[in-house]
């Protein structure tokens, strides 16, 4: 029996929101589930769609428009929720061309391919003069749950924000070199690393929603409203962490990390009674002989 691969003219398509129109409509290709479920979140409405990839194959290429080659100044943002925790899973990409030249918005393990897991954002003019990059630790609770992620380079800094807050800022490393976003000869690819030769590689695995790539680098503030609109529910994304050991005596210290739209508040307990701790993190005081219960809530 033989089996043939479907043509790509059968695979579904997806509309351009933006300013350069039909112009950067695009395929999602071989691998790539469409019209996913997106984040669920009531500021999005019933507009809100995802793909979803394994991993393995699938991705989506919007068309070589001319207003997508540029450099210098840039916005790279999408709702993601990663599965994968290996390698290195482009998000938003641009090349990697012939002479290894890319602008990337990704998951990766570090640098020197180490073994953390980082979002990582940056450029790269090839193998001459610089690779920068901004990394920044995925809290563990990210992964299956939908993440907001935006990365800019001002003209000056790379800036990556999660869930609308600055969490990395790189300055340009070789200001005579380094102008921020490179243009290649590549299309722009969502959901993994565009190669000059086979043109798919580096796979993002989970699912990715409104992807959005800008010439101008948007205001903190404006990313940090962008968040805000979608309203997002209170999740913890970082666990209670608590102390190995405490004795009385000691002072010990909790912590947890939660998001959510908007600005979130704390409310510690003991044994169902508040503390009156309201911040992400709590020390009680050697002279509080109390039992401190696991348990935060935010609101």
């Amino acid at each position: 029996m033989l089996f043939r691969s479907p043509s790509p003219s059968t695979f579904p398509t997806s509309t351009n929101s933006g300013t350069l129109g039909s112009t950067a409509d695009g395929t999602n290709e071989w691998g790539a589930l469409a019209a996913q479920a997106g984040p669920p979140y009531t500021g999005f409405g019933t507009h809100t769609k995802a793909i979803t990839l394994d991993g393995v194959n699938g991705y989506f290429q919007p068309k070589d428009a001319p207003g997508l080659h540029f450099s210098g100044n840039i916005t790279m943002m999408a709702w993601v929720k990663p599965i994968n925790r290996d390698f290195i899973r482009d998000i938003i990409a641009h090349g990697f061309d012939d002479a290894g030249a890319e602008t990337f918005l990704r998951i990766s393990r570090g640098n020197g391919y180490g073994d953390g897991l980082y979002y990582e954002l940056g450029s790269s003019d090839g193998y001459t003069d610089y690779y920068d990059n901004v990394l920044v630790p995925i809290p563990v609770g990210d992964f299956g749950n939908w993440v907001f992620l935006a990365g800019t380079f001002d003209g000056f800094n790379w800036n990556l924000y999660r869930n609308g807050q600055l969490v990395g800022t790189l300055p340009g490393s070789t200001p005579q070199y380094d102008f921020g976003a490179v243009d290649v000869t590549n299309t722009w690819t969502i959901g993994s690393r565009g190669l000059p030769t086979s043109n798919v590689g580096l796979y993002f695995g989970g699912s990715i929603a409104h992807p959005a790539i800008f010439n101008t680098a948007l205001s903190a503030i404006t990313i940090s409203n962008l968040y805000a609109a979608a309203q997002v529910s209170p999740i913890i994304t970082t666990p209670i962490q608590v102390p190995a050991n405490a004795y009385k005596g000691s002072s010990p210290t909790f912590s947890v990390l939660a998001d959510g739209s908007p600005t979130l508040s704390y409310a510690w307990t003991s044994n169902g009674v508040a503390v009156g701790a309201n911040s992400p993190n709590v020390t009680f005081n050697r002279s509080e002989e109390r039992r401190v219960g696991k348990e935060c809530r935010s609101r």
